[in-house]
């Protein structure tokens, strides 16, 4: 069971108490049955709560396919091993990809530590129309092979 669900839970648990409890006590006083107004109180502060502990959703974030993520850590356990891994972006982009490379960053080079957005994103797409380009070619190719 997830925090958020066993936090819920324990918030329900409390509250049903705390309507026997008002219930009891009306009943015993007028003869009528209690508002659950300070149950509900509750239940949407436990609800505030439990939405606040709930990890994030993580869209987009690594636009990185999975072919580039591996060659990224082939790099940084071979090539770009003697930089600090908060320093060897430059180093991991111009492993994975030359061409890539050259087009973003020749003209302007990262900096140990920068982190340029903008230029990755332009780097991660250049690299998967790469990735897309040899995967139509071999494509290509089986499809010649069995034409054959």
């Amino acid at each position: 069971m997830d925090v958020g669900a066993f936090f819920l839970f324990g918030c329900r648990r409390v509250c049903q108490e705390s309507h026997r409890r008002q219930a009891c006590r009306a009943a015993l006083t007028s003869g009528r049955r209690a508002r659950p107004a300070r149950c509900l109180r509750m239940l949407l502060v436990c609800t505030a709560l439990t939405a606040v502990a709930a990890k994030p959703k993580k869209h987009g974030g690594g636009s990185a396919s999975k072919a580039h993520w591996k060659k990224e850590s082939e790099c940084a356990k071979s090539i770009c091993k003697d930089f600090h891994t908060d320093e060897n972006d430059d180093c991991l982009a111009a492993c994975v990809s030359q061409s890539c490379h050259a087009e973003v960053y020749a003209a302007d080079p990262l900096e140990p530590g920068e982190v340029d957005r903008e230029r990755q994103t332009k780097f991660n797409g250049c690299v998967k129309r790469e990735q897309d380009e040899e995967k139509k070619q071999k494509a290509q190719e089986k499809r010649d092979a069995r034409n054959r």
